[in-house]
């Protein structure tokens, strides 16, 4: 029996850039809780009972480097005032200015999972996070049989996962980021997670999200940092397409079967026009599994549209997500009978889509799968985890090894039922009473506020040590059971190759590697007459 890990399925991509980076993830989620449903103004006339459950979660990377870091004076009043004021506010209003400047300044602690101070040998930054929603629907629908009578009713039950906002720093300094950018790797990972996590419930689940550019999302004053190339409107709905084409493929190449479908509309776009909606982004070699010969091209299938039938009811089909452009389009009177066709072209020209900005929904169909599909049995990296489990990885084990002994440990992810394991590859989810700590939604709300507060500051690599420092100490001192997974690369295995830049990004979700022109050939250059001296002779001049 394996459960999967978050953790390690995120090590595990990450472990593919170059050697020597230092980087904790951070997983902080809540227990599922009962919510309306999705579809709120449903018509009901063939449902007999519906319902649904909410699961949010929060990824936070960190990497660690021994870079120098010029820290200004105004900084160090900063470091200092801030998390005095912090830990006053923090304990209550007993915390002590001297106690709490000496944790930041002056820890000596070996300890990996704790923040380094400033001065010494590590710098920690946050790099990026992504926050998600996890939505579990159980409904069981009745049919009415010829003779008047109710047949046996049948049971469906449907998983939307909802990636919500992604952002990063523009903090990470990654010596070669050619395999790929850890804001993509967030992202593939995460899918991957979560197609182990509901396997043996479902037969697939979808992926949404609504690609529309801000200055920034869970950073604050990320935007003014200036190695964060902020993308604009069609650069990052391109983003996402190629993001989504990759952890399609990452998938498909471990289920040669796999048929993935993925959906992508941009209100106001034609299909003809989207020279991104046509593009494909090929998996880097080192994260292909050594087994899979076919190219991961013709596993996943694109359509053009929102992904439900453009005759049926809106309102039946089409979830109601939080804080999404199409809910709020949904929750208008008007909107009761509209079908999907007429709010695809009611969305174009809403406030938040039309007026020349260019924004995209997607949605991807990805099919579930045991976590087995994605061991490797490459050569493990050195990590340690803030857990009674941290002896499960080590630099004398195998990554199959060491993601199957972490991931087999008592672990709860706030799964709202227990799979039985009847059937192979299928596992049960351990109870929540283990090491992680699911916090309720309110304490989950008060670490995003405590995340994009307006004491933080990201706008520079110094400002950035000095807001992740402060949060971490926010962190465990109010949630201390939750700790990292620490790592350090160990590069990409020479067996895979060359990989494929076609997934790079530098330190920020802005930057985003397009097509480049192939080098011509250089011109052979022309003969001349050198004299002593190096000097040239001119060529004489011939009348016409």
């Amino acid at each position: 029996m394996v459960t999967p890990r978050l953790e390690a399925q995120l090590q595990a991509i990450l472990n593919e850039l170059p050697a020597g980076h230092d980087f904790d993830i951070y997983t902080i989620s809540t227990a599922a809780a009962s919510i309306p449903s999705l579809t709120p103004r449903q018509r009901l006339s063939t449902v007999h009972t519906t319902y649904t459950t909410e699961l949010r979660r929060l990824i936070l990377l960190i990497q660690k480097d021994n870079k120098p870091l010029s820290v200004s004076a105004a900084t160090t009043q900063q470091l200092e005032t801030g998390a005095a004021s912090d830990a006053s506010s923090g304990s209550g209003g007993g915390g002590s200015s001297s106690s709490t400047t000496t944790t930041i300044t002056t820890t000596t602690s070996n300890d990996p999972s704790l923040p380094t101070r400033r001065d010494g040998a590590l710098l920690t930054r946050f790099v990026c996070g992504l926050s998600v929603r996890e939505f579990v629907t159980v409904t069981t629908y009745r049919d009415t049989a010829t003779a008047g009578r109710y047949s046996e009713p049948r049971t469906e039950t449907c998983t939307h996962v909802y990636l919500e906002k992604i952002d990063s720093t523009g903090c990470a300094t990654l010596s070669d980021p050619s395999i790929i950018s850890p804001m993509r790797a967030l992202v593939v990972g995460y899918v991957a997670f979560a197609a182990q996590l509901y396997h043996g419930v479902l037969q697939s689940m979808r992926v949404y999200t609504f690609a529309r550019s801000q200055p920034e999302y869970l950073f604050a004053r990320s935007s003014e940092n200036r190695n964060k190339r902020q993308l604009d409107d069609l650069q990052l709905v391109r983003w996402w397409k190629r993001t989504l084409d990759a952890a399609a493929s990452y998938i498909a190449t471990r289920l040669p079967d796999a048929s993935i479908q993925g959906y992508a509309f941009s209100p106001g776009a034609d299909r003809s026009e989207a020279f991104w909606f046509r593009e494909s982004a090929e998996l880097p070699a080192a994260l292909k599994p050594e087994s899979s010969s076919v190219s991961p091209a013709g596993r996943s299938t694109w359509h053009w549209g929102l992904g439900y039938p453009l005759e049926a009811r809106a309102q039946d089909v089409i979830p109601h997500y939080p804080d999404d452009a199409m809910t709020r389009l949904l929750e208008k009177r008007e909107s009761a009978d509209w079908t999907v066709s007429q709010v695809q072209e009611m969305i174009a020209i809403s406030e938040e889509c039309g007026a020349g900005r260019r924004t995209a929904f997607f949605a991807l169909d990805v099919p579930t799968c045991p976590p087995q599909c994605f061991l490797r049995s490459t050569s493990a990296p050195s990590s340690t985890i803030g857990s009674p489990i941290a002896d499960a990885f080590n630099t004398t084990t195998t990554t199959t090894t060491a993601i199957a002994a972490v991931s087999s440990a008592p672990y709860s992810y706030g799964m709202p039922f227990t799979i039985p394991n009847t059937t192979p590859g299928a596992y049960a989810v351990p109870p929540p009473t283990t090491p992680l700590r699911l916090l309720s939604v309110h304490e989950y709300e008060q670490v995003e506020l405590a995340l994009f507060n307006l004491s933080m500051d990201f706008s520079s690599s110094a400002s950035a040590s000095v807001s992740t420092t402060k949060f971490l100490n926010w962190l465990s001192r109010r949630l201390p059971e939750i700790r990292p997974l620490h790592f350090t690369t160990a590069g990409t295995p020479a067996s895979h190759g060359q990989a494929s830049s076609s997934l790079s990004s530098s330190s920020s979700i802005a930057t985003l590697s397009g097509h480049k022109r192939p080098p011509t050939e250089a011109a052979p250059a022309a003969a001349v007459n050198t004299l002593s001296g190096n000097l040239v002779r001119k060529k004489q001049k011939v009348k016409p």
